[in-house]
């Protein structure tokens, strides 16, 4: 058996891949949770795309001339940017850069501007994974956490993406909310998991704040508030239970 540490074998066996990540601060509103450097000053938005194309201009040789095989586009809420906006960042990627024939180049996107027209839009680029920030699918928390959308508007901004023909989409889930108890983070499980029978590749991404489930919640960036799952003994249990969750669902399901 190797003296090595765990991560160090990793590393030997793991294929290493260049990527880029893109980080578009900009939101139309700040939710309360969020610990990502973001913007409403939306005014900024031209200034910004321009630096960011000056900067991969800058850095096209920190990579050594690698291919890239992924370009990840954050936030922020980068489905707030224009048809323009990626037409003109997606031109210095590749003037600066190798990348791949078959890249995954993924969207974050906030479910309520994934409108149809939004969609339509989305497919003439070269984006092939759409990462969707539902949260909940508990309309009172979703109050809560100051998000735009509803419920149904993630819903069927998932099911309008999978017409549009996107193969490849996650969705991120948060427990430990304030308000919430194991009954309905059960049904938000639930939920995520009739989506992902509709879909032949799913991404389930799980995201817990703070410790013991209580996540942290940036009130106009000076106070915190906690909320904890009630009836949820330890903070694994929200993982355990989502592994049983899926024992009977069949096909990729990714949890972090």
């Amino acid at each position: 058996m190797s003296d090595k540490p765990f991560f160090y074998s990793f590393a030997e066996n793991f294929k290493f891949m260049a990527g880029i990540y893109l980080h578009v601060p900009f939101c139309k509103r700040r939710c309360i949770y969020c610990d990502f450097f973001s913007t409403t000053q939306s005014e900024r938005k031209t200034a910004y795309i321009h630096a960011v194309c000056s900067e991969l201009e800058m850095r096209k040789e920190y990579l050594g001339g690698e291919t890239i095989e992924t370009i990840y586009w954050g936030g922020g809420t980068p489905s707030q940017l224009d048809k323009e906006d990626f037409e003109t960042i997606f031109y210095y990627l590749h003037k600066n850069y190798s990348i791949s024939s078959h890249p995954e180049i993924t969207l974050e996107a906030n479910p309520d501007d994934l409108t149809p027209d939004y969609i339509a839009m989305l497919r003439t680029l070269p984006f092939n994974r759409l990462s969707m920030g539902i949260q909940t699918f508990n309309e009172s928390i979703l109050k809560v956490l100051q998000r735009r959308h509803t419920a149904r508007q993630a819903i069927e901004a998932f099911q309008n993406c999978r017409a549009a023909g996107f193969q490849n989409i996650s969705i991120d889930l948060m427990y430990g909310l304030p308000g919430e108890t194991l009954s309905t983070w059960q049904q938000d499980l639930d939920q995520a998991l009739l989506l992902h029978h509709c879909q032949r590749q799913s991404d389930l991404r799980i995201r817990n704040q703070g410790n013991s489930g209580a996540p942290r919640c940036q009130k106009r960036g000076q106070s915190h508030c906690t909320g904890k799952l009630s009836d949820l003994p330890v903070q694994r249990s929200g993982g355990n239970l989502l592994q049983r969750r899926v024992q009977a669902a069949r096909g990729p399901l990714f949890c972090v």
